[in-house]
């Protein structure tokens, strides 16, 4: 997994909220699927889990870990979106809800 880099708002100013489907991340924190393809979006990452075989889906989402989850929160700092994926251990549920908060 990527490290993550704060950075600055550049304002004290009320933040604008940016909607999920328009974020994207440099490539240095890209997410990395087991199969080697690499994301930069979350719907990006929708896509890939939805294309992806199983095995792929459930390397990353263990009952000890979420990296899809981790990577949101780390690089997108949507704690909420993390906090909900983090709990889903299937895959059909986690495109589910993923694909209800980016709509």
């Amino acid at each position: 997994m990527p490290k993550t880099k704060a950075k600055p708002s550049g304002s004290s100013k009320k933040s604008v909220k940016i909607p999920v489907t328009s974020m994207e991340c440099s490539a240095e924190n890209a997410f990395y699927l087991h199969d080697g393809r690499l994301v930069n979006k979350i719907t990006d990452l929708l896509l890939a889990i939805k294309e992806t075989d199983d095995s792929i889906f459930y390397y990353h989402v263990t009952s000890e870990r979420n990296d899809f989850a981790v990577w949101i929160n780390d690089v997108f700092k949507l704690k909420s979106l993390s906090n909900k994926l983090m709990k889903i251990k299937d895959k059909s549920i986690f495109i589910s809800q993923l694909e209800k908060e980016i709509q």
